[in-house]
């Protein structure tokens, strides 16, 4: 990973790591704290929450516009004792780690090295990372840096003068929040401060399927039908795949489960489609197998007008809110990909959360 950040932008960036972390806003901040920051160079707005009340990991997280609003409700809303594989692919975020130098990869070193700070001690070697859906974490860029400098000033600033007046958060209430709002004149910011309650975009996910009724009608011959029922959903995969030189990225996943069983029927990598080339994979079941369900469950709605094609051999396909076998077999290949990557002490560290994200 080659650094991509000017000189003038990692000294920034690094004063205000320096005064975030003397500052320690998290022994009074924590998720309920939110400081909105928009990017007075890009109109980007940043959701920025502290991280070290719960003293597991400490550092600022920045979480980018809507994409960002909506992980941040989601983190709210989960069981803080069950694991979401997904919140990793969800992501859409600027970090900073402050973590012991052992944790620091050589890159890392060599951007504190440049920027000349002298870190000593726990929870003060800084570590950036940007977080992007489907992407594995990577070094900021030039303007990723530029705008993680900007956030930690402001924020920093907020969480100085509310140590005296814990009203300029608002009302904490996850909904509202103090935005730190640029002005620019004659070449000057000024910031001012404002109550903002965003409601971010409805994504709709919205595909194409690819769906051939000569080749489906081809995988039912000579196919048994029976009274299963199959559980069917597609996601990003956990171990990262990167051609030479290429940010690493997180390969689609088909998979294709029988509910009482648990049985894999199919389980396949792909290309970033949202599931629009499932049916392919579910001929392939029933060619494999030989055999076909009564319904199939899913799960993510965009996939029913994938699935419809399957009606006119009878089977249904209905929405459910969980897909509890195929959630079982993805947590076993997470379990293993960790065992395999980091021994059996890298998979409990990993699992350790930072303020409900």
């Amino acid at each position: 990973m080659k650094r991509q950040i000017s000189n003038t932008t990692l000294r920034r960036l690094f004063t205000a790591v320096d005064g975030f972390h003397t500052l320690a806003p998290w022994r009074w901040m924590g998720d309920r704290e939110v400081v909105a920051v928009r990017d007075p160079a890009s109109d980007r707005i940043a959701y920025c929450v502290a991280m070290g009340m719960e003293k597991t990991c400490f550092g600022l997280e920045a979480m980018l516009g809507d994409r960002g609003l909506l992980a941040y409700r989601k983190a709210l809303a989960s069981n803080p004792d069950v694991m979401d594989l997904d919140t990793l692919h969800i992501k859409d975020s600027l970090l900073l780690f402050l973590d012991e130098r052992k944790d620091l990869s050589p890159e890392d070193v060599d951007l504190v090295k440049a920027s000349g700070m002298k870190c000593s001690g726990l929870h003060a070697w800084p570590r950036f990372r940007r977080f992007e859906p489907g992407f594995y974490p990577w070094l900021m860029n030039e303007q990723d840096a530029a705008f993680m400098a900007v956030c930690l000033e402001q924020v920093a600033e907020v969480a100085f003068r509310a140590m005296k007046d814990p009203k300029v958060f608002g009302p904490r209430d996850h909904r509202t929040f103090v935005a730190c709002i640029p002005t620019q004149k004659d070449g000057q910011i000024t910031w001012r401060d404002e109550f903002i309650t965003p409601e971010p975009l409805e994504r709709v996910i919205r595909i194409q399927p690819k769906v051939d009724q000569a080749s489906l009608a081809q995988a039912f011959q000579g196919v048994q039908k029976t009274p299963m029922i199959w559980e069917a959903d597609c996601f990003f995969g956990h171990m990262p795949v990167a051609e030479p030189g290429e940010r690493p990225h997180y390969p689609w996943c088909y998979m294709i489960t029988d509910q009482a069983s648990g049985f894999i029927f199919d389980i396949q990598l792909t290309n970033n489609d949202y599931g629009a080339g499932f049916i392919d994979r579910m001929c392939e079941a029933f060619k494999k197998h030989q055999i076909a369900p009564a319904k199939v469950l899913i799960r993510q709605s965009h996939l029913m007008s994938v699935f419809l094609a399957l009606e006119s051999f009878g089977i249904k396909t209905e929405i459910v809110p969980d897909l509890p076998m195929i959630d079982e077999a993805r947590m076993g290949m997470f379990k293993a990909f960790e065992q395999g990557m980091f021994g059996s002490s890298g998979t409990s560290s990993r699992k350790k959360k930072s303020a409900k994200k």
